[in-house]
């Protein structure tokens, strides 16, 4: 089109450099809006850096600290009447405490030498004779510390509720019973030894029994059932001397 036609090398030039000039001005005003917004930009960016460094730091500062751990010691006295055997006897528990540490059980001695179980609790004054167990000893808690098992010297292994009610006998007739020791698992069974008879297990209901482990000229004492009621520890005892082994009750391998 002739009308936006150059009229010669002049013109040329007075375009080129308009041109040139206006590509100057927008880079010059666009780099000014550029440095204007850069130092917010900084100070915005640096706003919120502060105010997650104060929330972290105030997060540091308000987590609680793990308290250390208390302990207490005191003094338990006996009543006069039920005084605790003195001496140490051989495969004989005098004392159980219930898993949660609030009560404690302990085997007294009559003025016949007959033995009666006696208990308290943190919170009471004193020990009270457990009804039903006047003829117990070798005692253990079940689980949730709510019932005591024991057993006694004619041969049977029982059971009373701290609730209350009459003392429920699991079994009868067991040999050495003197010599018995029991332990009450998560799965409701009671896994005992008595003498060289091995480990036995039987319902905390009753039942029948199922033999554990059978000993060989050795003596298979203080069962104690493990968390999951799939491993027994016990003191395997013989003329060689005593090591403590670990028992599966699920296939009966040991180490």
């Amino acid at each position: 089109n002739s009308h936006y036609r150059l009229r010669d090398i002049g013109d040329a030039r007075l375009e080129i450099l308009e041109a040139r000039d206006q590509d100057d001005e927008g880079v010059t005003k666009d780099s000014s809006r550029r440095r204007r917004l850069l130092p917010a930009g900084v100070a915005a960016g640096l706003a919120v850096g502060i105010a997650i460094g104060f929330s972290l730091s105030s997060g540091i500062r308000r987590k609680p600290t793990a308290r250390a751990a208390s302990s207490a010691t005191f003094s338990l006295a006996l009543p006069d009447e039920a005084p605790a055997p003195l001496g140490i006897q051989a495969g004989v528990q005098r004392v159980a405490i219930s898993p949660d540490g609030h009560r404690l059980v302990y085997v007294a001695s009559d003025p016949t030498g007959k033995p009666r179980l006696y208990t308290r609790t943190l919170e009471e004054l004193g020990f009270e004779p457990i009804p039903g167990a006047e003829d117990g000893w070798q005692p253990f808690f079940s689980p949730d510390g709510e019932w005591l098992a024991f057993f006694t010297p004619t041969g049977e292994l029982k059971k009373v509720s701290f609730g209350g009610g009459p003392p429920v006998t699991i079994l009868e007739g067991i040999a050495n019973s003197q010599w018995a020791f029991g332990t009450w698992g998560d799965d409701d069974h009671i896994i005992f030894s008595a003498w060289t008879s091995g480990l036995q297990r039987i319902s905390s209901d009753g039942g029948q029994i199922e033999h554990l482990s059978t000993p060989e000229n050795e003596w298979h004492a203080k069962p104690d059932v493990l968390p999951g009621s799939e491993t027994v520890l016990y003191q395997q005892i013989s003329p060689d001397g005593m090591r403590i082994v670990a028992r599966s009750t699920v296939n009966g391998s040991e180490k």
